[in-house]
């Protein structure tokens, strides 16, 4: 592929000062790949993570990351979303953007799937934490006296014993975590509802 010339630019509207916008990601990139010289490879994939990034203060697509997403796919750039959020938050995003394949990395990392509006994902890596080590760690939040959800790739549970826990449960759901397939009370009860591969 041809890299992207100067006049070809995705030039970001005007921002507060100091704010990154997804344009000056895009352009930052591009520079990257100008500096490279002669041999440089042109800008193949853009991925972005969602909030305060690529969904506006209201958490939704603004008009500005649509026109992003549909100038990549003119020019072949492949677009993807990097996310700490689970697929069921997620689901909506995807059926809003419209996009018919969405690379979507998530889980902060333990899983990629494919996602397209309006039907499941498909998984295309993952890389769960053992049961073992994700005993440990529940039982180390636990002791702490700490709220927690516990995800795996098809379902999550959260763990709150008593309202203020309950409180920052529904916070997570506010800021797009989502919420909780359901909520027990104990870290044993957690362990066996998740029993599933955790993320």
């Amino acid at each position: 592929r041809e890299s992207m010339s100067e006049e070809d630019e995705f030039v970001p509207e005007e921002e507060e000062e100091g704010s990154v916008t997804q344009g000056d990601g895009l352009m930052a990139a591009k520079a990257r790949n100008r500096r490279g010289g002669g041999g440089a490879q042109a800008l193949r994939i853009v991925a972005t993570d969602l909030d305060g990034t690529f969904l506006d203060g209201a958490g939704r697509i603004s008009a500005r990351s649509r026109e992003l997403v549909a100038t990549l796919a003119e020019r072949g750039i492949t677009f993807a979303i990097a996310t700490g959020r689970p697929a069921a938050a997620l689901q909506p995003l995807v059926d809003d953007l419209g996009v018919p394949s969405l690379p979507v990395i998530m889980f902060n990392g333990a899983c990629l799937q494919h996602c397209s509006p309006r039907a499941a994902p498909t998984l295309v890596w993952e890389q769960p934490l053992t049961s073992a080590l994700a005993k440990e760690v529940v039982q180390l939040i636990d002791s702490a006296g700490l709220p927690l959800v516990y995800f795996t790739r098809i379902a999550s549970v959260g763990l709150a014993k008593s309202s203020a826990h309950r409180t920052r449960l529904a916070s997570f759901e506010k800021i797009g975590g989502g919420k909780p397939d359901s909520v027990v009370s104990t870290a044993a009860a957690l362990l066996r509802a998740g029993a599933g591969e955790p993320l």
